[in-house]
């Protein structure tokens, strides 16, 4: 009897494997205590970093300026800061589908996209300029 045990006992081991393996969770918040000369605790303090959202970082980049507003209703403009000649906007919905494509050929520094017909929601909007391709979320309200 013994024996069929082990050996069932091998057989779950080697199907799951580490399958059963747990990690603990590593929280960044903490309660923190003050304490007074005499080692009294006198103040107890929860501090918890605020969650940050990736969506909601600023724009950084060497092209674009800015891009507002963001959430829209319908229309997005995005500004360089220098004037350009050449670059292409593709704006796609998180399925990856490309809703608008807009191709500009003439010198300026503004550039203005409408999205106004679409449902709301969040929106990718990629814009390629030479060879530097840069994407940004937007939001349609």
């Amino acid at each position: 009897m013994k024996p069929k045990l082990y050996l069932l006992a091998a057989i779950i081991i080697a199907l799951c494997g580490t399958s059963f393996s747990a990690e603990a969770q590593v929280s960044t918040c903490k309660i923190f205590y003050n304490y007074d000369a005499a080692g009294n605790r006198i103040k107890r303090y929860y501090d918890c970093p605020p969650q940050t959202n990736p969506w909601d970082e600023p724009v950084t980049s060497t092209t674009i300026r800015r891009i507002y507003p963001n959430p829209t209703t319908g229309v997005i403009n995005v500004e360089f800061y220098n004037p350009i000649n050449t670059a292409t906007f593709f704006i796609t919905d998180i399925s990856g589908n490309q809703i608008l494509r807009y191709d500009l050929t003439q010198l300026t520094s503004i550039v203005t996209l409408n999205i106004t017909p679409q449902v709301p929601g969040t929106y990718l909007l990629t814009v390629l300029t030479g060879d530097d391709v840069e994407s940004y979320p937007i939001t349609k309200l």
